[in-house]
């Protein structure tokens, strides 16, 4: 899914390049309003693009107005406010910048075109994008889901081959909230003020390194992977690392004195190790430390 829907994005966004360019040369703009639609469903079946407006912006940059692509069989959804494409004015056209609103946030990178056999997608920054608006990511874990999300980093695709991405960086999770298959330590809700994470990605996997998270109730590290499968749902996860209740957690729930007493003394210090396991919408927690 995540290869089809990276072509996906790299057509729409070379109709939307073209498209521009006609717009320069004072074509009628909702007459090649419609041939993009037909340009992006032609080459990936089953995914389409409806841009509500276009307009040109003085110098050579192009600006549309509410980009949605959809597929209605994988109830995937991605609705774009406004992206605005800055185009050199030169030939070849070599770098492209990116600049637009999506799920509240605001969204920017370039695309360099001077590599003949890759496509680089350089200083990537969304940020400050509200999780709850990410009706996909809620649907596939099956559970609801809160935060504000920010990237950084950087991408790399092969030119005959779009699905061979690679991805390093950064993410970063503020004021994030979801709901607990199991009580974890009394809670049925996760609440953290901030996570963060390295982050790459390539072959399907996805590698989480130097992770942290601290909240309220619970502080901790992890890292691991997640092995993603088509569809999403089916994406096994590896993740290990150590707990550390704070002392509201303790006034939240005094019962857990003697419990966490015993796991401290079990394992020889302050903090739990723990395991996640199993799938996306089905995760197993476990205290203890990875074989």
């Amino acid at each position: 899914m995540l290869r089809r829907l990276f072509i996906f994005l790299f057509y729409c966004l070379f109709g939307l390049i073209i498209i521009g360019v006609c717009l320069i040369l004072l074509f009628p703009n909702d007459r090649f309003l419609s041939w993009a639609g037909d340009f992006i469903d032609s080459k990936n079946p089953g995914f389409a693009c409806t841009i509500g407006d276009i307009r040109y912006v003085h110098p050579f940059k192009i600006r549309f107005y509410q980009v949605l692509i959809k597929n209605d069989h994988r109830q995937f959804e991605l609705p774009i406010d406004s992206l605005l494409l800055a185009i050199e004015p030169r030939y070849p056209v070599d770098k492209v910048e990116v600049v637009g609103v999506l799920f509240g946030g605001h969204l920017s990178f370039d695309v360099n075109l001077e590599e003949k056999d890759q496509l680089d997608f350089e200083n990537l920054t969304p940020s400050q994008m509200r999780l709850s608006d990410m009706t996909m990511l809620g649907r596939t874990i099956d559970r609801p889901i809160a935060g504000i999300i920010s990237f950084t980093g950087r991408a790399v695709t092969d030119r005959k081959n779009l699905s061979k991405v690679r991805f390093n960086g950064n993410v970063q999770i503020d004021n994030f909230s979801t709901q607990l298959r199991k009580p974890i330590l009394n809670e049925t809700q996760i609440n953290f003020d901030s996570i963060e994470s390295d982050v790459t990605f390539s072959r399907n996997i996805l590698d989480l390194s130097n992770g942290t998270a601290s909240g309220p109730l619970l502080a901790g590290d992890f890292s691991g992977q997640i092995n993603r499968w088509d569809p999403w749902q089916k994406s096994e996860i590896d993740i290990n690392g150590n707990l550390i209740p704070q002392p509201e957690l303790l006034k939240k729930h005094p019962n857990l004195a003697d419990p966490l007493r015993q796991l401290f003394q079990k394992y020889g210090r302050k903090s739990i190790p723990y395991i996640i396991d199993g799938t996306i919408t089905e995760p197993q927690f476990q205290f203890g430390n990875p074989n």
